[in-house]
C-alpha cells in the first residue's frame, strides 16, 4: 500500500494545520525558530521537512549546510521554489526514513516535528545517530496523547483522513528510553499545550 503522506495535496496539509481550530503550522514554526536561535548549528538536517514551514528562520552566515528530507517529491519541490534563494546552501531529499539510511553524514542538529508517529523510531533513531557530529544534537516534537480529544482533529481537508492508518502516538518515556539506547542523552525537555486541548512534547538529545 503506497504511503498516504504521498496523496496529500500540500495545500490541504497547510490549510488543514494552520486553521483557526489547529493553529499547529504556527505553533511549529517557532518550535524550530527557537532551536535554530539557541543552538545555531553550522549544519541541520530537518526530517519530514513537508513544505519548508519555519526555513525562513534560518540564518545561513552562520549555518552553512541545510538538508531537508521528506517522502513527497511535491512537497520538496515547494520547498525549492520557496527557499532556493533564500538558502543557496539547501539540499533536498526524497526519502522514506523508515526504509532507507539517511544518506549523509556529519551533521550537527537533526529536527524531526511529528515525524516520528508515521516511522519506525527504531529504525529512524538508529540511522539519525550515524550522521550526528559528536555532540550533535537531535530536537523532536511528539504529539501526546490527550484525554479530551481524538489523535486527529476532524478537518474539511479529506485527504487527511488516510493518515487515520498509519498515526500512532508514541509515549515519551517510551521514545526517550530508545534514544537511549542509541547512545543519546536528553538534556531538556518540556511540554507545550496547543489546541483542542492537545499538548506538545519537544525535547532535545546530544549524541
Amino acid at each position: 500500500m503506497p504511503n498516504p503522506w504521498l496523496n496529500i495535496p500540500f495545500d490541504d496539509y497547510e490549510a488543514h494545520m494552520s486553521s483557526p481550530e489547529i493553529e499547529q503550522l504556527q505553533t511549529l514554526n517557532k518550535i524550530f525558530k527557537d532551536t535554530c536561535d539557541k543552538y545555531k548549528p553550522e549544519s541541520i538536517a530537518i526530517l519530514g521537512c513537508c513544505t519548508g514551514n519555519g526555513f525562513e528562520h534560518i540564518d545561513t552566515t552562520i549555518t552553512k549546510r541545510v538538508i531537508g528530507i521528506d517522502i513527497n517529491p511535491k512537497y520538496l519541490s515547494i520547498v525549492k521554489e520557496r527557499y532556493a534563494e533564500l538558502i543557496p546552501n539547501l539540499e533536498l531529499i526524497e526519502l522514506d526514513i523508515s526504509k532507507s539510511e539517511l544518506p549523509f553524514q556529519r551533521i550537527d542538529l537533526v529536527f524531526g516535528s511529528l515525524i516520528f508517529e508515521y516511522v519506525n523510531v527504531e529504525k529512524a533513531l538508529g540511522s539519525i545517530k550515524k550522521v550526528l557530529n559528536p555532540n550533535g544534537k537531535l530536537v523532536v516534537c511528539l504529539q501526546m496523547e490527550s484525554e479530551s480529544c481524538g489523535v486527529a482533529t476532524p478537518s474539511p481537508y479529506k485527504s487527511l483522513e488516510k493518515l487515520s492508518d498509519v498515526l500512532k502516538l508514541i509515549n515519551p518515556a517510551e521514545f526517550m528510553e530508545i534514544t537511549r539506547k542509541h547512545g543519546l542523552r536528553e538534556i531538556e525537555n518540556y511540554e507545550l499545550p496547543i489546541k483542542q486541548g492537545k499538548k506538545f512534547f519537544i525535547s532535545t538529545s546530544v549524541f
